[in-house]
């Protein structure tokens, strides 16, 4: 039982889907946040 939890297989698969995750989420994120700023752009030059 010398086995660290940082070591087991199931604990590197929960780690990897946290970090899809998230990755996803912050990309929806700043795509929100650019296609905000192009319609205030748009709003502005007209």
């Amino acid at each position: 039982m010398n086995k660290s939890i940082l070591n087991t297989s199931a604990f590197r698969y929960i780690f990897e889907i946290i970090v899809i995750v998230f990755s996803v989420t912050l990309s929806f994120y700043i795509q929100d946040v650019l296609n905000d700023r192009e319609k205030i752009e748009k709003k502005t030059r007209v």
